[in-house]
């Protein structure tokens, strides 16, 4: 009853005190200058690029006055980054900012005091901000004032109005995504509460999948739900709620798309507490929301007692008062009141959670004795508090009480206020009349790879009476499987050995993307055989890479007539990619048999070659390295030629000459001209 009239004493304190602010909030509010109409500050929709910066005007309308204000802005980190503040016309100088100070990711604080207040309209100041190379659609900078430093020439204090500023960001790079908004509600311990996601806005995506994060001790999932057309189901796996969303073109923008239902537990601790959310596909985010749990009649009382032991006359009994739903102790001091002709207390030892200084009274005085902790840490752990050693003396069949009370006085928290405690009467059933033919085994529990087992104790059904206790059995071997984020050609891969039941990670190593494939020759001379280039493929490390494990080469038909052919690489294992490269196979050459010149002429002879050839190509020049001015060449388009004359030459002039085979292919893209390798350079002089 005395827990029940503290509490209630400490709500009747608590709405004096709302009362009490809600008089002064009503008696000082004359000295608010604006009224709810009054200015507003605010910034036009402005439209961005992805990777580029942006300039966003903060502007005031209906402005009344200000000589002075601070204002701060929230924007989401990921979209965007403040670089600098600039004055705008109505502020004219005198303006800081906090971007190069003590700013926090996520937050801007903008203050201006003016030498004369101004009343225009207009633009208050500029923010610059680079805008991420991986953000897309549409983001909102918060904006809020702090009261006590926005004011007008009288020193009053100036209420404004703040509206969000729209940011579109357009990213040429990203054609579909999806932007979800959380937001929920306060929930008291004990009830359920929603978590619904806003799709602000979406374009091209159907389905995506998030994955939500939130504390599991203090919140139990209770189900997902889609809205507004979205069809949505939730599984909870480990740490992390995974939802799957789909219909997405169904829902309008800027309206609900799902509601998770979460349930605060009964002993939840009262606070703040972030619902985060992450996903797979970089064009689909979600911004977090708070939710706050405000404490029930009881999620806050700590709860004290015992198991109800048995035993017979002349056992000694271990019996551990345990505390449960514990917000925080740094002390208390408990009473146990016995009949002194069922037992005998022994002594008692400080659980094991609970360090710190312990004082027991046993033996003072008959009847009753204290336990007496404090430490210079607070515990939060439900756990033992201590464990009382007492032997039974009598040997009637029966209940012996044991009475827990406490001191409010010594029990207290790290801010030494009363802690509220609910302190259970602990029976002690004696020698109790039983042939335990019925037996049942508790604390059971099966080891796991993260923690120990217990192969339980043995009890009798009938009577309660503990037979036998059981044994602890050894933690289970991680079940390791290496898991792969795969090396692309551009970016680098991790691979981790981890345990598949709890995660645990054995090993993490990194994998480096392919930076470098060689193919040994690029080019062959046709001799009748398939001919084939080997494949060298190197990490951005220098690390060679293993065919067959780490790649699998591919060639396209044939690889023997005169012709391009591709040789496709694909990468497997830890490494994922496909790229073509080409090598090509040219005709076998010829060489010139006979160079004899003529009157302003010259007639060459050459050894035919007609396998996979097309023709020949014949070049002349006045210049031993053929340059470009000076050099001519003639096609002979039949392959059974063998000479060729050359006229109206330059007379007594020498030429060097050369020849070539070629060979045209069908392609899919047409003919191409495939030539051999140069003959030897011939000279001859003209006549």
């Amino acid at each position: 009853m005395g827990k029940v009239v503290v509490w209630l004493f400490k709500r009747f304190q608590s709405l004096l005190l709302a009362v009490a602010l809600a008089l002064s909030m009503l008696c000082s509010a004359e000295s608010v200058f604006a009224a709810a109409d009054g200015p507003t500050v605010y910034g036009s929709a402005t439209q961005a690029l992805a990777g580029e910066q942006v300039c966003v005007p903060v502007m005031i309308k209906s402005n009344t006055g200000l000589l002075g204000f601070k204002l701060s802005l929230d924007y989401d980190p990921s979209v965007v980054t403040p670089l600098s503040v600039e004055s705008g016309p109505v502020t004219n100088g005198g303006l800081q900012d906090n971007i190069d100070g003590d700013m926090v990711r996520g937050q801007i604080h903008v203050y201006w005091a003016g030498s004369e207040a101004v009343a225009q309209d207009g633009i208050l100041f500029y923010v610059n901000f680079s805008v991420s190379a991986g953000a897309v659609g549409l983001t909102k900078i918060h904006l809020s004032y702090t009261q006590e430093d926005t004011f007008d020439d009288a020193f009053r204090d100036v209420a404004l109005q703040c509206e969000d500023i729209p940011i579109t960001v357009t990213n040429k790079s990203i054609t579909k995504y999806a932007k979800f908004s959380a937001q929920t509600e306060n929930v008291t311990a004990g009830e359920t509460v929603g978590v619904r996601l806003r799709m602000d806005n979406a374009q091209g995506l159907t389905a995506c999948t998030l994955q939500m994060r939130f504390d599991q001790t203090n919140f139990e999932f209770l189900s997902v739900k889609g809205l507004n057309g979205a069809v949505a189901s939730g599984v909870l796996r480990s740490d992390v709620l995974v939802i799957q969303i789909s219909n997405l073109n169904a829902v309008p923008s800027a309206t609900d798309a799902v509601e998770i239902r979460l349930k605060a537990k009964a002993q939840a601790d009262s606070g703040e507490y972030q619902l985060s959310f992450s996903a797979e596909q970089k064009e689909v985010s979600c911004t977090p929301c708070t939710c706050v749990v405000q404490p029930s009649f009881t999620s806050e009382m700590a709860r004290v007692y015992a198991d109800s032991p048995v035993g017979r006359k002349n056992d000694t009994l271990s019996i551990p008062i345990k505390i449960t739903n514990n917000h925080g102790l740094m002390g208390y001091r408990l009473r146990i009141v016995y009949t002194a002709s069922d037992i005998q207390p022994i002594s008692a030892t400080c659980g094991r959670q609970f360090s710190g200084t312990f004082n027991t009274s046993i033996g003072d005085t008959v009847g009753q004795f204290d336990e007496l902790w404090n430490s210079t840490d607070q515990v939060i752990a439900d756990d033992i508090l201590f464990t009382l050693h007492v032997k039974l003396l009598s040997g009637d069949s029966k209940n012996s009480i044991l009475t827990l009370s406490y001191n409010m006085d010594d029990t207290f928290n790290e801010k030494y206020d009363s802690v509220t405690l609910d302190c259970q009467k602990v029976t002690i059933r004696m020698n109790p009349k039983c042939d335990h033919s019925q037996t049942r085994t508790e604390r059971a529990k099966a080891a796991t790879c993260t923690a120990e087992g217990y192969s339980g104790d043995i009890y009798c059904t009938k009577c309660g009476l503990c037979l036998s206790t059981g044994q602890v059995i050894k933690k289970k071997a991680h079940t390791y499987k290496w898991y792969t984020t795969a090396a692309t050609w551009s970016k680098d891969g991790v691979s981790e050995k981890r345990c598949a039941v709890c995660r645990y990670s054995a090993a993490k190593n990194k994998v480096y993307r392919v930076a470098g494939v060689k193919l040994s020759k690029s080019t062959y001379t046709y001799n009748g055989k398939v001919q084939k280039p080997k494949v060298t493929v190197k990490d951005s490390k220098g690390n060679t890479l293993t065919a067959g494990k780490h790649y699998i080469v591919s060639y396209s038909g044939g690889c023997k007539n005169v012709g391009r052919y591709s040789v496709k690489l694909t990468l497997k294992g830890a490494y994922k990619g496909t790229k073509t490269y080409t090598f090509t196979i040219v005709p076998k050459g010829t060489t010139v048999a006979k160079l004899q010149g003529g009157k302003k002429s010259l007639r060459v002879k050459w050894k035919a070659q007609k396998t996979q050839t097309t023709g020949y190509q014949l070049q002349y020049s006045t210049s031993k390295n053929f340059t470009k001015n000076t050099t001519k060449w003639i096609n002979v388009g039949n392959n059974k030629s063998t000479a060729k004359t050359v006229k109206k030459l330059k007379a007594k002039k020498k030429y060097y000459v050369r020849i070539r085979t070629y060979k045209k292919v069908k392609t899919q893209k047409g003919y191409v001209t495939i030539y051999s390798s140069w003959s030897k350079v011939k000279t001859v002089k003209t006549k």
